[in-house]
């Protein structure tokens, strides 16, 4: 289906197009609730879930993940520090 333009009405694949997460953004625009995140990842005691990280923090799953995936080396640093 069509509209009089000629452009498809739907996206071909049915859904949203995929953004590029990456935690860049999150870190220049809100960087209190990216320090936010980090602390809640490296939470040594008990593992806080992406969906509780989440809420407290007002992103998307993809964001807590990409932010993960940033700072991966400094989380595993943080985590052995709190343990000792």
């Amino acid at each position: 289906m069509t509209q009089s333009n000629g452009q498809p009405l739907s996206q071909p694949d049915g859904g949203k197009p995929k953004g590029n997460y990456t935690g860049e953004r999150l870190k220049a625009l809100r960087p209190e609730t990216y320090r936010k995140v980090v602390e809640l990842l490296a939470e040594p005691g008990e593992h806080v879930s992406y969906r509780e990280i989440c809420r407290q923090c007002h992103v998307t799953d993809d964001t807590v993940k990409a932010v993960e995936r940033r700072e991966a080396i400094s989380i595993a640093t943080r985590k052995e520090a709190l343990m000792v």
